[in-house]
């Protein structure tokens, strides 16, 4: 089983800090590749999230999974 994508950690956070709905995260991560943007930009650009959410979130994220954000620093 393949282990997820930080961009799938991320959409499963803020579904389930109720943010985001399944439905528009499935859309969002189905846009990366006809869009050729990552998911924070997608979820940004379509007013999916609020910046200060997305910063909650990721901030959450990277307490729960500091090895595979390192990408923020």
């Amino acid at each position: 089983m393949e282990a997820p994508s930080d961009d799938e950690r991320l959409g499963a956070l803020l579904v389930a800090g109720g943010i985001l709905t399944e439905q528009a995260l499935q859309g969002a991560l189905d846009a990366r590749v006809s869009r050729g943007q990552g998911l924070t930009r997608i979820l940004m650009e379509d007013n999916l999230v609020t910046e200060s959410d997305l910063v909650a979130t990721l901030a959450a994220m990277a307490m729960r999974f500091p090895a595979r954000v390192a990408w923020l620093a």
